[in-house]
């Protein structure tokens, strides 16, 4: 009986050990890498910790130029031009050039990578006068930091339940533990998607570029002397045009009565004798 009692004995603390370490592997922590812990050869809590988490801040421009009317084509092309750089890697988006209302409407959306955002909205100033310039961020540190550790958890999950798959040889628990699997494998793809829109977001920048016509400019003012002289050219002409207007309207009138009294002098003589008797 003492036998079999300690023999009981070994068997149920052996028991107690294994639960506890399945709920350890259920809980999906593993005690071999800390929660959060940065990734091998990540520079992650060094000097340069920024590369390990990332671009984490969303970043947004709208500027406003004014270009000459007659070159505004030239210019969104230009915008295109500086984002679709090799040197930039950006890509474009949508770009409108309108030209039927007044001198012109423009709009260009582009999108570059976050640290060529700064240079490239500075360079915007080269291609039309800066009308307006609004820059906006948003930071998405903790957003990224939670959406790593929630991928690195959610792996464990998985590398823990496929080890306590290989482990055991019950058929109740391995068809319990396939369905824990395909659930964690899912959880896990959402996690990494969203992961991959929190990088995909803070990677790269958006940039709304409004492009407006501006009329031309006037053409310089003349020296005193030449303004003197064209008005004179001015009153000259118009004088002659007075000239000619009123010969134009005397001339006629000056023929009529010639004609008039060609006409009507030697029939006034004929009539004269009569008119005296």
């Amino acid at each position: 009986m003492a036998v079999r009692r300690i023999a009981f004995s070994v068997v149920i603390v052996a028991l107690l050990a294994a639960a506890c370490a399945g709920d350890g592997d259920e809980a999906g922590v593993s005690m071999e890498e800390p929660i959060g812990a940065p990734e091998a050869g990540s520079d992650y809590g060094s000097a340069s910790g920024a590369t390990d988490r990332g671009p984490s801040v969303v970043k947004e421009a709208s500027v406003e130029l004014e270009v000459p009317g007659d070159e505004l084509s030239s210019a969104a092309q230009e915008v295109v031009d500086l984002a679709t750089d090799p040197k930039t890697g950006g890509y474009l988006v949508s770009s409108v050039v309108d030209l039927d209302d007044g001198y012109g409407y423009g709009a260009v959306k582009i999108k570059v990578p976050s640290p060529n955002f700064e240079p490239v909205v500075n360079d915007l100033a080269g291609i039309g006068r800066m009308m307006r310039q609004r820059l906006e961020g948003q930071d998405l540190s903790d957003d990224f930091l939670a959406a790593r550790t929630k991928v690195q958890l959610a792996q464990q999950r998985v590398a823990s339940l496929l080890r306590r798959l290989d482990r055991t040889d019950d058929r109740a628990e391995i068809f319990e533990l396939r369905q824990d699997i395909a659930d964690a494998k899912d959880d896990l793809v959402r996690l990494q998607q969203n992961k991959s829109y929190v990088e995909g977001a803070t990677s790269y920048s958006t940039i709304d570029v409004a492009l407006t016509g501006a009329a031309p400019p006037p053409p310089p003012e003349k020296p005193a002397i030449e303004r003197a002289v064209a008005t004179a050219k001015s009153i000259t002409l118009a004088i002659l045009s007075g000239i000619v207007l009123a010969a134009g309207v005397i001339v006629p009138v000056g023929a009529l009565v010639i004609v008039l009294w060609l006409i009507g002098a030697p029939i006034m003589r004929r009539l004269k004798p009569r008119l005296e008797t």
